[in-house]
C-alpha cells in the first residue's frame, strides 16, 4: 500500500441537511483505499461485524475492481463516509476578486462560508456507510495497480482519480451508533439498481441493449409499432400492433447471444468492455437473421413480418381466444429457450426444422392450461419454463427423470397425459 502522508487537505464543501452537517470532498484513490474502512463499527456483536464483512466480499468487489481495471470512461457516485475520533479542521476559502471577473459583494455569504478546506489529521477513524461494495472494488482495484507490472494498463495516474465523498460525524455513543446506523440502513435500503428500462435505453457497454436499439431504430422488422418500447415481458391488451416488447427482446437476444453458436458469458455480454463496430455488426446480423429464420420456419410470424396491417394480422392471431404462442413476447422466450436447448447438440437449421413440427395455438394442448389460462384467458408467466420443458418432453430431449417429474407436474396442472 502506498504511504499516506498524515495530514490530508481535501478541497470540499461544507453544508446542512436536516440535523446533519456534512462535507462534499474530492478524495484520490489512493487515500480513500488506505484511510477508509468498513461499517463494523457499527456494530458492538462480532458476529454481526463479521456478516457485514461477508457481504463485502466475493463477485460484487471482483466485478467493480473489474471495472475500473478495463473502463477509462469509469464514474462513482458520492460514498458517504462517517468521521470520528482524531481532530479534522475546516478552514473555509476567502474569496478575492480577480481582474473584476467576480465581484465578491454580490456573492452570499452562506456560500462563501460553505466553500473551503476539510484537514484530516491522520488519527481520525473513516468508515463508509453508503458504498461498501464501491469501497471494497476500490480497495482491491488499489492493490491490482500497485502491484501491476504495467501500470499503464491502468490508464495515466489510475490511484490520482479523484472520487466524490461526503462526510459525516459519527459520535461513539449508544445515542451515536443508533443515529448513524439508521442513516446507513436509510441509504442503503432506499438504493434501487439501474432499472432494465434504463439499462436498455443507454448502456453502452451491454450488447444486448445496444442491439436492442439498433434493431428498433433501423431495421423493419422492429421499427415503430412492432415493438412495444417496455422494460417488461407484457404486452397491454390494448396493444393491437406489437408483437414483442423491447423487454422481451432484450430477453431474446441474450438466450440468442449466450446459449446459442459461439456463446458468451451473459456477465460478458452485459459487463464487458464494449465490442468495435465491426462486432457490433455481427451481433445485429445474428439477431436479424435469427427473427428471419423464425419467420422462414413460422408461417404466422413471417405474415406479420411482411405485414402492411399490422392490427389485421395481430388479431388473427392473439387474443382473448388465445392465439399463435409466437404472438406473445413470452412465447418467443419459450421458443428460443427451446431452441437454444436443442442447439447444444445441432445446428440451428436443424433446431428449427425440429421446432416447426410443434403445435403452438395457446388454447389448445399442450399449452392449454400451461402457459395459457383457459378460464381467465390470460397468459400465466409462471409456468413459462414448463411449457419449454413440455415442449423438449415432445421432441424427446429430457432424460427419464426430467419426463417423470414433467409428465407429473402437466398431469396435475391440466388433468391430461403429456
Amino acid at each position: 500500500m502506498a504511504e499516506i502522508s498524515q495530514r490530508l487537505y481535501l478541497p470540499a464543501l461544507k453544508g446542512v441537511f436536516g440535523k446533519w452537517f456534512y462535507y462534499s470532498a474530492l478524495m484520490s484513490v489512493s487515500e480513500l483505499a488506505g484511510r477508509v474502512s468498513f461499517a463494523k463499527e457499527l456494530q458492538k456483536s462480532e458476529g454481526l461485524s463479521d456478516l457485514l464483512q461477508r457481504e463485502l466480499k466475493g463477485k460484487r468487489q471482483r466485478e467493480i475492481a473489474d471495472y475500473l481495471e478495463r473502463e477509462p470512461d469509469r464514474f462513482f457516485n458520492s460514498l458517504v463516509i462517517a468521521v470520528y475520533g482524531g481532530h479534522p479542521t475546516w478552514y473555509p476559502a476567502t474569496i478575492v476578486s480577480a481582474q473584476d471577473r467576480v465581484k465578491v459583494n454580490e456573492i452570499p455569504d452562506k456560500a462563501q462560508q460553505s466553500i473551503g478546506l476539510l484537514c484530516l489529521g491522520g488519527s481520525e477513524r473513516l468508515f463508509a456507510v453508503d458504498g461498501q461494495h464501491r469501497l471494497a472494488g476500490v480497495k482491491e482495484a488499489t492493490k491490482r495497480a500497485q502491484e501491476s507490472e504495467d501500470p499503464s494498463a491502468w490508464g495515466d495516474k489510475f490511484l490520482d482519480d479523484e472520487i466524490s465523498v461526503v462526510f459525516i460525524g459519527h459520535e461513539v455513543s449508544p445515542k451515536g451508533l443508533e443515529r448513524t446506523r439508521r442513516v446507513f440502513t436509510t441509504l442503503n435500503k432506499t438504493a434501487r439498481p439501474v432499472s432494465k428500462g434504463d439499462i436498455i435505453a443507454l448502456d453502452e457497454n451491454d450488447v444486448m441493449a445496444i442491439i436492442c436499439r439498433r434493431m428498433v431504430e433501423d431495421h423493419p422488422f422492429f421499427i415503430g409499432p412492432r415493438v412495444a418500447i417496455r422494460a417488461t415481458n407484457n404486452l397491454s391488451p390494448k396493444d393491437v400492433s406489437s408483437l414483442i416488447t423491447i423487454g422481451a427482446l432484450y430477453d431474446v437476444l441474450t438466450i440468442l447471444f449466450s446459449k446459442i453458436g459461439n456463446g458468451r458469458a451473459v456477465h460478458e455480454l452485459r459487463f464487458g468492455n464494449r465490442p468495435e463496430g465491426a462486432e457490433l455488426d455481427e451481433y445485429f446480423k445474428r439477431g436479424i437473421e435469427y427473427f428471419h429464420r423464425l419467420g422462414q420456419t413460422i408461417p404466422e410470424l413471417l405474415e406479420y413480418f411482411e405485414s402492411k396491417n399490422l392490427i389485421r394480422t395481430v388479431s388473427k392471431y392473439r387474443g382473448e381466444f388465445g392465439g399463435h404462442l409466437g404472438f406473445r413476447p413470452i412465447g418467443l422466450l419459450v421458443i428460443t429457450s427451446v431452441v437454444a436447448r436443442l442447439c447444444r447438440t445441432m445446428t440451428l437449421r436443424v433446431a428449427l426444422g425440429k421446432i416447426k413440427t410443434l403445435p403452438m395455438l395457446l388454447q389448445e394442448p399442450p399449452l392449454a392450461d400451461v402457459i395459457w389460462n383457459t378460464k381467465t384467458r390470460t397468459i400465466q408467466a409462471g409456468k413459462r419454463s414448463l411449457a419449454a420443458r413440455v415442449y423438449l418432453a415432445k421432441l424427446g430431449y429430457l432424460t427419464k427423470r426430467k419426463l417423470d417429474e414433467v409428465s407429473l407436474q402437466y398431469s396435475e396442472l391440466t388433468e391430461r397425459k403429456l
